[in-house]
């Protein structure tokens, strides 16, 4: 998994001026304290203090929401984006159903939760909380590149292999302009390392090269591509002799 101080904490920063709809209980002075609460364990969490910022931060802000959206009784959205909050809520309205779409801070606490959980090898508990964050901002192409690196880890590759592919539509559609470019190369880099996994180096080759094409100094992108055309020089070796 992959934690962003820098533009996590930019992104917050502005989260009271995101939400759209909430109740007027959402838009008070206490979100100022929530974002503060993320932003702490963020950098707590970079500092190496992951069980310090779950227990001190994230599950604060965590309870704070649960507890004021307990009784709403509407689906509940997180969003980064005025298009994904208009597509969330176009979603909900084609299905008849009423709905909120929130500043992403709620589902940042979830997500960095996840992140905390894992580094304390929490992988039960990690999972629960990023899928909670996935079910209120389900196209956030973060949350969908740090399930596709669990379903790695799970050696599921199918499963990573169609995350990382619904990250990359994701992050083209709804990803914030300053997040876009980074988030499309972690879902290519996450499509490329399955297809090396799956036997398709074709492929793979094929991706780390967009990746490139993207920022030429993606350096794992460079040192990954090597691999590829190390591996198939290898097998070749292998297949004339």
């Amino acid at each position: 998994m992959h934690l962003r101080c820098a533009l996590l904490l930019g992104l917050l920063a502005q989260a009271p001026g995101i939400a759209a709809g909430p109740p007027k209980a959402a838009s008070t002075d206490a979100d100022v304290e929530q974002v503060k609460l993320v932003q702490d364990a963020a950098l707590a969490i970079r500092s190496g203090m992951a069980e310090q910022a779950v227990d001190n931060a994230l599950d604060k802000v965590i309870a704070t929401f649960e507890q004021r959206y307990a009784h709403i009784g509407k689906q509940i959205y997180c969003a980064r984006t005025l298009t994904e909050t208009i597509y969330y809520m176009g979603d909900a309205a084609n299905r008849k159903t009423d709905a909120v779409a929130l500043a992403p801070v709620w589902c940042e606490a979830y997500r960095l939760k996840a992140y905390a959980l894992f580094e304390l090898h929490r992988d039960s508990e990690a999972r629960v909380a990023l899928t909670k964050a996935l079910a209120m901002s389900p196209e956030n192409a973060n949350y969908l590149e740090e399930l596709g690196a669990q379903y790695e880890r799970e050696k599921n590759w199918p499963e990573a292999l169609e995350t990382f592919q619904h990250a990359e539509r994701a992050a083209n559609t709804f990803s914030p302009p300053s997040m876009k470019d980074e988030e499309i190369a972690r879902a290519w880099r996450g499509e490329a390392f399955v297809y090396v996994e799956l036997g398709r180096l074709d492929e793979a080759e094929a991706t780390y090269l967009k990746c490139l094409a993207l920022d030429k100094s993606d350096k794992r992108a460079v040192n990954e591509l090597q691999y590829v055309r190390d591996l198939r020089a290898k097998q070749q070796a292998q297949h004339s002799k």
